[in-house]
């Protein structure tokens, strides 16, 4: 159950991520467009560390691949001008890979589940809002 919901949690948090790089043509304005990239880059490290490791065993490598598809994918998102953001985002993202990482050797596994169909909902919401079917402000 921990896989398949990191699988799936990984999908949509890639998929929105897809959306936000697409979203600079679209009518999200930049302030919600940073919002909408931090949340998600921390949800989606969160969630992608704990795939990672389920799937291979190692923290080290779960933390190491995550901060870097993220870290690329955040990189295009916003470009090179916009060094502030791309740092926010990508301090998001060490600090839910490193959350990831140390939830699934010390709670229970009930626990963890728990928390990724939250960081699941999340990530629906998050896509929700950028394809205009849930208000921003």
């Amino acid at each position: 159950m921990l896989f398949i919901t990191s699988l799936i949690g990984s999908l949509v948090g890639f998929f929105v991520c897809h959306r936000l790089i697409n979203a600079k043509v679209q009518r999200i304005p930049a302030h919600i467009h940073m919002r909408l990239c931090m949340g998600n880059s921390m949800a989606l490290a969160f969630i992608f560390a704990m795939l990672i490791e389920i799937s291979t065993g190692s923290k080290f490598l779960a933390a190491t691949v995550s901060l870097v598809a993220i870290s690329i994918s955040i990189y295009l998102s916003y470009g090179p001008n916009k060094a502030l953001d791309i740092i926010e985002s990508v301090l998001s993202a060490i600090m839910g890979a490193a959350m990831g990482v140390m939830l699934l050797g010390m709670m229970s596994i009930t626990t963890v589940w728990v928390l990724q169909l939250g960081i699941l909902a999340v990530e629906i919401l998050f896509l929700l809002v950028i394809q205009g079917r849930l208000r921003w402000n």
